[in-house]
Order: structure tokens, then sequence, then C-alpha cells
């Protein structure tokens, strides 16, 4: 029962490290898609499809 211990803190370690992991992946991931949505609304500006703020309105 003394090594129980040990394996309860190998098991919390290991959890922790796969949370902070799947956190950064997350975050990485929202900061990546804002920025290709971005890029998406100027690279439609500079073409002169859309005004600022109307990339989702449909034209015609």
């Amino acid at each position: 029962m003394k090594n129980f211990w040990y394996l309860f803190a190998a098991y919390t370690v290991i959890w922790a490290v796969v949370l902070g992991f799947v956190l950064s992946f997350y975050l990485r991931e929202r900061a990546l898609r804002r920025e290709v949505e971005a890029l998406k609304e100027l690279l439609d500006r500079q073409e002169g499809h859309t005004a600022p703020g109307e990339g989702d309105k449909v034209q015609g």
C-alpha cells in the first residue's frame, strides 16, 4: 500500500501533462482560426469584393 501514493502521483502528473497539451493545441487552433479569418477578410478587401464587415453577406 505504500506504493499506491506513487502510483496516484504518477497518474496525476501524466493527466496534468496530457490536459496541458490538449489545452495548448486548442489555444493554438483557435488563434490560427482567427488569423485565417482575418487573412480572408483582408484578401477580400484587397480584391475589392466586399467592404469591411460585409464578408458574410450575399452579393447580388
